[in-house]
């Protein structure tokens, strides 16, 4: 993709970079494409009312490993897939990153890119900036989606989840397993290490009853990351929670089964349409 300013990336595809101190995050951009956009008059992208989906990818990966979800999701919104410093292409900071710095580089970003309201996707260790990020920018994030939320109160070490994501990784798809290779290389152990001591000391559970949006955690009926117990927890948790399992699916639900994450995303932003109007009249 090539590079776009930031007043043309409010409605177009390609790129768009905000510095965050000394590093850097990055956002994907996917134009609004309408599964019947050939039966159907052309609109201006100013004209189109549709909702602005914006994904945040867990640690040592990038945006790549959200790409299928998100050609799904462009069907019915704007996508903007997220590269966090020291991810993807961006620069890697001299120190760490807390979920809060990571939120606020979001924040600026998206701001940057016109984006007034969003619906905000995490994965994983992601979905601590997630939310962060609605937490810090409740007129911003209208409802948050927690896709194989980590890392669960009782197995918040960096031994246990290391050995947990090993077996993960052995049911995942080889493309997934060669996309996760690659992204942790770029990333190198020196960062990896600092985002994972900075996930382990994230209290998701004690955050996440804070929140006024909706929110749906949903997971993969097999995912070892993220277990069933831990996961219902926080549904039940949040204020406005609720809980969605994909069958047969793993950590990475999101890439293995779109589809059917996507169909699901959808069912959740329909039923909880009446907290936007509620928003729009307080």
């Amino acid at each position: 993709m090539s590079e776009t300013t930031a007043s043309s990336a409010k409605h177009a595809g390609g790129r768009a970079s905000l510095a965050a101190g000394d590093g850097q995050s990055r956002a994907h951009l996917i134009p609004y494409r309408p599964a019947d956009a050939a039966a159907s008059p052309p609109v201006a992208p100013e004209m189109q009312s549709v909702p602005v989906v914006v994904l945040i990818h867990g640690i040592g990966m990038s945006h790549r490993y959200f790409q299928r979800l998100g050609d799904q999701l462009s069907a019915h919104g704007r996508v903007v897939l997220l590269d966090l410093s020291g991810s993807g292409s961006t620069k890697t900071p001299t120190a760490g990153m807390t979920n809060a710095a990571k939120a606020e580089s979001v924040g600026a970003l998206l701001d940057e890119i016109g984006v007034a309201s969003c619906v905000v996707i995490g994965h994983s260790m992601g979905v601590q900036s997630a939310t962060e990020l609605a937490l810090r920018h409740p007129d911003l994030v209208s409802r948050l989606v927690l896709i194989g939320a980590a890392v669960g109160a009782r197995r918040r070490t960096i031994a246990n989840q290391t050995s947990t994501l090993a077996a993960n990784n052995f049911l995942e798809r080889p493309l997934l397993n060669f996309i996760q290779f690659t992204d942790v290389l770029r990333c190198g152990p020196r960062w990896n290490s600092a985002e994972r001591e900075v996930a382990m000391a994230h209290p998701l559970e004690q955050r996440l009853p804070v929140l006024k949006q909706p929110v749906l955690v949903l997971r993969g009926s097999r995912d070892l990351v993220a277990g069933s117990t831990w996961s219902r927890a926080l549904a039940e948790t949040a204020r406005n929670g609720e809980l969605a399992e994909i069958g047969g699916a793993n950590h990475s639900v999101h890439h293995s089964a779109s589809e059917a994450v996507t169909a699901r995303i959808l069912t959740f932003l329909t039923g909880t349409a009446h907290h936007l109007e509620e928003r729009r009249t307080a």
